[in-house]
C-alpha cells in the first residue's frame, strides 16, 4: 500500500501506511530532486525534498521521498510548481524519457 499525500499552498503532509505522518512547510524546503526508479516492467517517478530543521542527517536536514504511486502525488506537484515557479514546466516529461534511465535532476535549490 502506498502513502497518502495531502498538500496545499502552505506545504504537504506525507502519511505512510504505517508510522507517523510528516508535515513539511514549503518554506522549509531547501532542495527538490526528481529521478526515476526502474521497476523492471515500468518506471516510477520520484521527488525527494531536502527539508530544513530537526532531522536524522548531519546538519539538521531530512530527506523526504514521495513517488507517483502515492495518493495525491499530482496535486502535490501542482502546489509545488506554484510555490516554486523556477521549476521548469516540462520537468515531468524530461524525467520520464528515456525509459528505464534514472534521469536525476535538481528542480529547486534554495540560495
Amino acid at each position: 500500500m502506498d502513502a497518502r499525500l495531502d498538500s496545499d499552498s502552505s506545504g504537504f503532509t506525507l502519511s505512510p501506511p504505517k508510522g507517523e505522518s510528516i508535515h513539511v512547510r514549503w518554506e522549509e524546503v531547501r532542495e527538490i530532486r526528481t529521478y526515476k526508479i526502474d521497476l523492471l516492467s515500468y518506471d516510477e517517478i520520484c521527488l525527494c525534498f531536502e527539508v530544513a530543521g530537526t532531522g536524522t542527517t548531519e546538519g539538521g536536514t531530512l530527506w523526504i521521498e514521495v513517488t507517483e504511486s502515492d495518493q495525491g502525488f499530482r496535486l502535490l506537484t501542482d502546489h509545488m510548481e506554484r510555490r516554486f515557479p523556477e521549476i521548469p514546466s516540462d520537468w515531468y516529461r524530461k524525467v520520464m524519457f528515456p525509459a528505464f534511465a534514472t534521469c536525476e535532476a535538481v528542480l529547486y535549490r534554495a540560495e
